[in-house]
């Protein structure tokens, strides 16, 4: 499940890209996709962001995922795949992967979409 949807839709002034961390870059260019349990290598680490194109206008409303904004379902994709590409990284992914089950888009309970695409389906969005 991916919490607040919501609350990544622009807002006020706000117009910018949402990131997401796919990996960390030590000092020497080395990439590394987990955070090193070491303190002193994890402090000289850089962040690796992916970005996604934010959206306008309230989800909360939002029930089926094709109703989504183009940009909100593209970013829940990008999401699934930086997971994955952690969860399997270096080895190829699995024929059956496990599907995102539900996006919250509001505080409410009853705020979800329940109608997520496959994963195969959704990483190609991203």
């Amino acid at each position: 499940m991916i919490n607040k949807l919501d609350a990544l839709t622009h807002g006020g002034d706000w117009r910018g890209d949402l990131l997401i961390c796919t990996a960390y870059e030590a000092p020497n260019g080395r990439v590394c996709r987990h955070v090193p349990r070491n303190e002193a290598v994890r402090k000289a680490l850089r962040p690796v962001y992916e970005r996604c194109p934010g959206w306008s206008g309230d989800i909360a409303g939002v029930r089926r995922f094709a109703d989504l904004p183009g940009n909100a379902q593209r970013y829940a994709g990008a999401m699934l795949k930086a997971v994955l590409e952690v969860a399997y990284e270096g080895r190829a992914w699995p024929e059956r992967l496990p599907n995102l089950r539900y996006l919250g888009v509001g505080p409410l309970p009853a705020q979800i979409i329940k109608d997520v695409p496959p994963t195969p389906e959704l990483v190609k969005l991203a």
